[in-house]
């Protein structure tokens, strides 16, 4: 019964509506699961602005779920949500510049990202952060400040700065 709701009030534009309709698609929460449809109602919520529909339809095109895989629309979706702020987003907008996934490689892109993502708190970004601040990749090598970010991830039992710090001699805090 939600369903039909949520289709009425899509079909007269509401951006949640939108969301909601791609949603009951992708679960097959009162319709036959749909990845197609869910991909298109996520593409008009995320054509209006709604963050989550930007990262579903990203996932979509990354995993090839009611599409074709394409990377680069899938990059192009993550780079919008993360402008908004999305931490995952901003994380896999920082792993494709890295990789060249999607985009072309960039290390200063991918650097940027990762701060980005860093600076809400997420210890793998703030780690990858350091990383490139100790070693000068894609920013001006700051050992000192590499190492304020590696410490921020180990301060959240971080396991991979720990192990790396304990490798390069450094304190864990």
């Amino acid at each position: 019964m939600a369903f039909q709701w949520y289709m009425k009030a899509a079909e007269l534009g509401d951006i949640y509506a939108c969301y909601n309709v791609a949603e009951c698609y992708y679960q097959g929460d009162g319709v036959e699961q749909d990845f197609e449809r869910a991909l298109h109602w996520y593409l008009i919520a995320a054509e209006k602005g709604d963050v989550q529909s930007q990262v579903n339809a990203a996932n979509a095109f990354y995993l090839g779920q009611g599409t074709k895989e394409d990377h680069v629309k899938a990059h192009q979706w993550w780079l919008k949500a993360a402008q908004r702020g999305h931490l995952q987003s901003q994380k896999n907008v920082g792993a494709n510049y890295w990789n060249g996934d999607g985009v072309e490689k960039d290390d200063s892109w991918a650097a940027f990202w990762y701060e980005m993502a860093g600076q809400q708190g997420d210890p793998q970004a703030q780690f990858s952060t350091g990383w490139f601040y100790m070693t000068g990749t894609g920013v001006k090598q700051d050992k000192r400040k590499g190492l304020k970010w590696i410490h921020r991830a180990t301060a959240q039992g971080f396991e991979h700065a720990k192990q790396w710090c304990r490798d390069n001699g450094y304190s864990i805090y």
